[in-house]
């Protein structure tokens, strides 16, 4: 009786309070997640081939989410009443934004499952100078005109305004390689690494976001979080792209394309 009781007790905190249990469960010292605030013992791994602790047990943050949201907390803060537009949203991410004071913020898809709006990113349903934020992770390379999503990501930008524009690339790859005859799911996987990509980006990404009109600084997770690479499982080697409108001076981070490993490539499982 005493056990069905626990055991009944343990189900209604599992489904009702699942991230304070998940918490408690994976309490710890050594990981720590700056999207979820959570100290745990380890990361979990994620990927195809696994990445070994890549995913926090308490949020399901991945190394990109955790770096773009030590990146973006500290400089949200300085904005009253934030315009924050979230193109195809990761849970973590947006269950922080969410809870901005005073946020007016717009999730958006291409289907509009589950967001605030429906959106092709190349055709944003908004006026110029909407936003004073736009973030748009990993999904680019899943666009045929990139170019002219980028545009629109400028176009609806307040003065002042600022995008975190993330995408895979692999830093030995000089120029994107993309090819628009390439179509089936089964060649794109082969030419691509996954069966809705359209290209892969190389370390001329940079240029393309400065082709659309931006002005673009990077930085290493190694200056968003310094000397805590280790305990908040970052990948030293993935720049986060910053992208101002070309009116604003650029901030000086130093991070530098240089050629390093493939960067998060094949994950289509997390948003």
């Amino acid at each position: 009786m005493a056990t069905d009781l626990v055991s009944s007790i343990l189900k209604t905190l599992r489904h009702r309070f699942s991230p304070v249990y998940r918490r408690v469960r994976h309490f710890g010292i050594h990981r720590h997640c700056p999207v979820c605030g959570s100290n745990v013992r380890k990361f979990l791994p994620f990927g195809d081939p696994p990445r070994p602790e890549a995913r926090c047990p308490v949020c399901n943050s991945l190394e990109r989410h955790r770096m773009v949201w030590a990146f973006m907390e500290p400089r949200l803060a300085k904005i009253a009443r934030p315009a924050v537009l979230h193109v195809a949203p990761e849970p973590c991410l947006r269950a922080n934004l969410e809870r901005l004071p005073g946020v007016d913020y717009w999730s958006s898809s291409y289907d509009g499952a589950g967001t605030r709006i429906q959106a092709d990113i190349t055709r944003l349903p908004f006026e110029d100078a909407t936003f004073d934020v736009v973030l748009c992770c990993h999904v680019l390379e899943h666009v045929l005109d990139d170019l002219g999503a980028m545009r629109e990501f400028m176009r609806v930008l307040r003065p002042g305004g600022w995008a975190v524009l993330q995408v895979p690339l692999e830093m030995d790859r000089e120029t994107t390689y993309e090819d628009a005859s390439i179509v089936t799911p089964e060649e794109r996987t082969r030419a691509f690494g996954q069966n809705d990509h359209v290209r892969i980006y190389g370390r001329d990404y940079t240029d393309r976001l400065k082709a659309a009109g931006f002005s673009v600084s990077l930085f290493s997770a190694g200056e968003i979080i310094p000397g805590d690479l280790e305990r908040c499982v970052l990948d030293p080697h993935e720049p986060l792209f910053f992208c101002e409108l070309p009116q604003c001076p650029p901030l000086q981070g130093t991070a530098q394309l240089a050629k390093q490993p493939c960067v998060c490539l094949n994950e289509s499982s997390v948003v």
